[in-house]
């Protein structure tokens, strides 16, 4: 691996100045999107009692921030700063990433600039969520995976390295444990061509599987049940028998749930039991409403796909929820407008001219297809694209240096 450049150095460091800087704006007492909530007291009940008690989690978002609430106190200040320096790095993985995967320093130089002021980034890069942590560990994990399914930059190091980040992304977002087997199923067509071996395949299918199997049993041992976390039925439910609710708001969706009988009955059952409850009660739901579930999908579709935020969405602002932090809606669109249709539509465009010559290329098509079949069944909005965004940036820097060549050769 190359050491980093002064340039590189400098757009890095921009970046947390960046992020720092919006940090410093929130108060530090306050959540701005409800999701914040539950990932403080995860990670306050780890820092104070060094466990997070009989509850089946993803435990890498509430671990790091625990650190910091460890060392440096309740305040939301300080793991908001360290999400920023993980939203910081972030952009040196995108711009190094965009550079060997396009064959251009100038696509990298390219990505470092658009992902340091990319205003989703920045934003996200500042709450207590797993987005930018999943973000930085997916993104690190694909981009050594494909460097090894490039033509003789076999590295069983880096291939062991990254299928390990591939796995412990799953740990951040248990999302991925459904998204990276997509990936090792494309790699057995880099088996056929010769570039990856049977044995290299079954080795990092292995490095993958370690540390999701590792929390699986801790999560067995402590609350009851082999599976990541415990979130996915009322997640399920949220995105199918209580989609328009949930389109309004998520505490619209959960206090309607809370009156219905079956949540009623499965309270006094163990919090796995819950959730089979809840995932049964989303299946046969989508039985039950087949050409509604269709629709559902093609709905969740466009809103993954989303230019702006919904012209007609109401943010409800509480003690624990202020998403838009006081920006009117039609200063959130054009934002939005700013960036998203030329990165989405331009990223497109770039990834598929890379395919032509790249075959390696078609995994990060791969992730992304797969990201968005996952919020398509599940729940689906702008801020579940965000992961897919480093893959969008590397297209769409990939497609300006094309531009710019040709122009040049005209």
């Amino acid at each position: 691996m190359k050491k980093i450049r002064p340039a590189e150095w400098l757009w890095v460091l921009a970046a947390f100045l960046i992020r720092a800087a919006f940090v410093f704006k929130l108060d530090p007492a306050r959540f701005y999107q409800i999701d914040e909530g539950g990932f403080a007291a995860d990670a306050r009940r780890l820092a104070q009692s060094g466990t997070f008690g009989p509850h089946a989690l993803a435990p890498l978002a509430p671990a790091f921030f625990a650190g910091f609430f460890r060392l440096l106190g309740p305040s939301l200040l300080y793991p908001r700063l360290g999400d920023a320096a993980l939203g910081a790095l972030l952009v040196l993985v995108v711009g190094r990433m965009a550079e060997e995967l396009s064959g251009s320093r100038r696509a990298g130089l390219f990505a470092l600039a658009v992902s340091c002021v990319y205003p989703f980034f920045v934003y996200y890069s500042g709450l207590l969520l797993s987005e930018t942590i999943y973000t930085l560990i997916a993104t690190a994990g694909l981009w050594l995976f494909i460097r090894n399914l490039k033509p003789g930059r076999f590295s069983p190091a880096l291939w062991a390295a990254g299928t390990f980040l591939l796995g412990l992304s799953a740990l951040a977002r248990p999302e991925a444990e459904f998204i990276i087997p997509c990936l090792f199923v494309l790699a057995l067509f880099f088996i056929r061509s010769g570039r990856l071996s049977r044995k290299a395949w079954a080795a990092g299918v292995l490095c993958w599987i370690f540390p999701i199997a590792v929390w699986c049993a801790r999560n067995k041992l402590e609350a009851g049940t082999f599976k990541l976390d415990d979130h996915g039925g009322i997640t399920l439910l949220e995105g199918t028998m209580l989609l328009n609710l949930n389109e309004i708001d998520t505490g619209v969706a959960v206090a309607a749930l809370k009156k219905m009988p079956f949540y009623q009955q499965a309270q006094s059952l163990p919090e796995p039991e819950q959730d089979r409850v809840y995932f049964r009660q989303a299946l046969g739901f989508m039985a039950g409403h087949p050409a509604q579930t269709l629709g559902q999908w093609g709905y969740k579709f466009v809103s993954f796909w989303r230019f702006y935020p919904r012209p007609g969405k109401r943010y409800i602002d509480t003690a624990t929820s202020e998403p838009n932090m006081g920006l009117g809606h039609a200063a959130l669109i054009a934002v939005s407008l700013l960036t998203e249709p030329w990165l989405i539509l331009g990223g497109l465009w770039g990834l598929f001219l890379l395919l032509r010559k790249r075959a390696e290329i078609s995994a990060l098509l791969v992730f992304v297809l797969a990201t968005m079949g996952i919020h398509m069944v599940s729940v689906s909005q702008m801020r579940y694209r965000l992961p897919v965004m480093p893959e969008m940036i590397l297209g769409f820097c990939a497609l300006a240096n094309w531009l710019l060549e040709k122009r040049k050769r005209t």
